[in-house]
């Protein structure tokens, strides 16, 4: 059997605590340093995203302004289907009265 004295003993210990320490001190700055990274990609793709956020934020204001000077202009540079059909109707209608009146004029028997 192996005896080992009190100073063997203090040394092992010692070594094994520093081992230890070497150890949970590497741990401590990989996870510090893989942390710390994580978050600063995790902040860059947040400002990424909030840049584009504004962008669409600032289209859709655009967007809007033109879809609303669209909606002024529409009555003056388009017509409806009714007021076309409206219009046809009172157009037809005069043709068939100036018919009439052409064909009772011209007629031999009146």
């Amino acid at each position: 059997m192996i005896t080992i004295g009190w100073v063997q003993f203090v040394w092992l210990v010692g070594l094994f605590l520093g081992w230890t320490s070497l150890l949970m001190g590497g741990i401590y700055v990989l996870t510090r340093l893989l942390i710390k990274g994580t978050l600063k990609e995790f902040s860059d793709r947040l400002k990424t995203t909030n840049d584009r956020i504004s962008s669409a934020e600032k289209k859709l204001e655009d967007l809007d302004k033109e879809f609303k000077t669209f909606l002024l202009q529409l009555p003056h540079e388009y017509q409806r289907r009714d007021d076309s059909i409206r219009e046809w109707t009172v157009f037809m209608g005069k043709l068939d009265t100036l018919y009439e009146i052409l064909t009772k004029r011209l007629s031999p028997n009146a």
